[in-house]
């Protein structure tokens, strides 16, 4: 069951938000979809809006994902993103609360991808 709800998740992202096919949103965006993101907005469309102004903005744009995390209907996916190929990216964690076999409830926090750190550790 924590196979399939990772393997779903990241088979949205995988489609809907590295690839673009913005035609699959209906089979994994749950009615309602409940964003917590401040920039963009509830439902399906709202997601939509966002993927495509983010692909627009930032063509080159590669996602790697770094560990996915299942704790019951709770899915977090953290990756490593590049917006432009000369820059070191930002570290995501997307949690996805899952309503059977859809998203229903979406967060996420986005880090800079510092040059140093204190540690010496990587954000990964």
């Amino acid at each position: 069951e924590q196979k399939r709800k990772a393997e779903l998740v990241m088979e949205f992202y995988q489609k809907f938000v590295i690839e673009g096919d913005l035609s699959v949103g209906p089979r994994f965006i749950g009615d309602p979809y409940i964003q917590h993101n401040p920039i963009v907005d509830n439902g399906l469309d709202g997601v939509i809006a966002f993927v495509k102004e983010l692909r627009r903005k930032y063509p080159e744009m590669t996602f790697e994902f770094k560990r996915v995390l299942v704790d019951g209907d709770y899915v977090l996916l953290h990756s490593h993103v590049i917006t432009k190929p000369e820059i070191r990216g930002v570290s995501v964690f997307d949690l996805f609360r899952l309503d059977g076999d859809k998203l229903a409830e979406h967060w996420d926090v986005i880090q800079n991808i510092p040059e140093q750190t204190a540690s010496g550790n990587t954000m990964f």
